[in-house]
């Protein structure tokens, strides 16, 4: 799934989801991914991006962020356009980041 920004996604699925960041971002774009399906998702990223939860933050070349649980969420800011997305709040669960 190939993601827009300022759009909230609810993955609902029995499996797993990948979401890709999208390409073009400028700074204040949000994206929100809220987990509703036992399958969970996985925040797949282009080659120059990452996101920075919290003291973590992805690889530049294959970073992803993962949800371990089916109710996981995340809320990401774009703090650098095109390359870097900030979480806004904590997020919900324990994410995986690569």
């Amino acid at each position: 799934q190939a993601m827009t920004t300022n759009v909230i996604y609810i993955a609902n699925r029995g499996t797993q989801i990948t979401f890709t960041l999208p390409i073009l971002s400028s700074i204040g774009d949000f994206l929100l991914i809220v987990g509703e399906g036992v399958g969970g998702w996985l925040l797949d990223l282009n080659v120059g991006q990452q996101v920075r939860v919290g003291s973590q933050i992805t690889t530049v070349t294959t970073g992803s962020v993962a949800a371990t649980n089916q109710a996981d969420a995340l809320y990401l800011i774009c703090t650098q356009a095109n390359t870097l997305w900030t979480t806004f709040c904590g997020p919900q669960g324990n994410l995986v980041i690569v």
